[in-house]
């Protein structure tokens, strides 16, 4: 499974460039829908492309509007479930423009693979103590 984790690993750096690039439109190839978002607040299945670029264009614009100015993800865990799914987890830790930390949070996400790429169809967020460790 080498290869699964490089692929894995490759998609989720590209994800990450474009959560970076603020565009919400961006965001959509790399979720399949329908998707769940789970957090302590609900649980919100997107069923559309429109959909999940709405709640992209929403969280974008939170950040924004608290000064966001990257990520850094850190304690990446991949666990290879089968072929075509797996389990990501990781830390990420968020900062304004000037380089003030804003927020800590984890984030474990299902993986599906279809026609050769890999996409998102759940997305669970928690503390960042919890980063799930696959031994």
């Amino acid at each position: 499974m080498t290869n699964q984790h490089e692929d894995i690993q490759q998609f989720y750096a590209s994800y990450l460039d474009t959560f970076h690039s603020g565009e919400a439109k961006a965001m959509v190839p790399f979720y399949r829908a329908p998707c769940l978002f789970i957090a302590d607040q609900g649980v919100t299945l997107l069923s559309s492309e429109a959909e999940i670029e709405k709640l992209f264009a929403q969280i974008i614009q939170d950040l924004k509007g608290r000064n966001y100015g990257r990520s850094e993800v850190t304690n990446i865990q991949i666990k290879g479930m089968t072929d075509r799914i797996a389990l990501l987890s990781g830390l990420a830790v968020r900062y304004t423009k000037t380089g003030e930390e804003l927020e800590r949070l984890g984030a474990t996400y299902t993986l599906r693979k279809t026609d050769d790429r890999w996409q998102i169809v759940s997305v669970v967020a928690h503390s960042p103590e919890t980063v799930v460790q696959f031994g």
